[in-house]
């Protein structure tokens, strides 16, 4: 499996019969952008979130370059994790392309999975005909002009500077992610009529 680095949030409130919450990043991300939500979870349950491979502080693999295969290795890399952890049910969250996996994970276990949420969920939709215009990084601040505040603290630079860390080393997980793509924002096995 390689090392999955994990951050593990138990609240002295926390019932140990509770159902855990498992928080997936999602793509150029780590378990520091789940900074400002893991105690407040934790407040009510045992919480988890993790660097997938590929991303963060984790080991950094070789991929497939077959989109299935890719996603396969993904999906076994979270139910290995889950082993180890020894965790029998857990209510998953994920974000982007956290949420593509953690669905994709829960088509493969289902019985692992009580709940699926999913946040901002990356590679649902197929790939229109015509790709958008206009894609690059204006459009991006133009729709996420909150980053900085959202994720940062008294230095706006902050979060860029934490995903940048999170992606410093090669970067296996980008790889993976882009190897899945069409383009940015459409995956080459999209999520819906599965």
């Amino acid at each position: 499996m390689g090392l999955v680095y994990t951050i593990e949030a138990i609240s002295p409130t926390s019932s140990d019969a509770r159902i855990p919450v498992v928080l997936i990043h999602g793509f150029a991300g780590g378990v520091g952008l789940w900074a400002a939500n893991i105690d407040a979870v934790a407040k009510r349950r045992f919480a988890y979130c993790f660097d997938l491979l590929g991303f963060g502080r984790s080991s950094r693999p070789t991929f497939a370059k077959d989109p299935a295969l890719i996603e396969l290795q993904f999906v076994q890399s979270i139910e290995d994790w889950r082993k180890e952890m020894q965790i029998s049910q857990m209510i998953l969250v994920g974000h982007s392309f956290g949420a593509f996996l953690a669905s994709s994970y829960a088509i493969e276990n289902p019985e692992r999975v009580r709940h699926l949420v999913l946040v901002d969920p990356w590679g649902f939709p197929e790939k229109p005909p015509e790709p958008p215009r206009q894609v690059g990084v204006s459009l991006i601040k133009k729709m996420r002009p909150d980053l900085s505040l959202r994720y940062g603290c008294a230095d706006p630079n902050a979060i860029y500077e934490y995903i940048y860390q999170c992606n410093a080393q090669e970067p296996t997980g980008e790889t993976a992610f882009i190897d899945m793509s069409f383009s940015f924002g459409w995956a080459k096995r999209p999520m819906l009529g599965r």
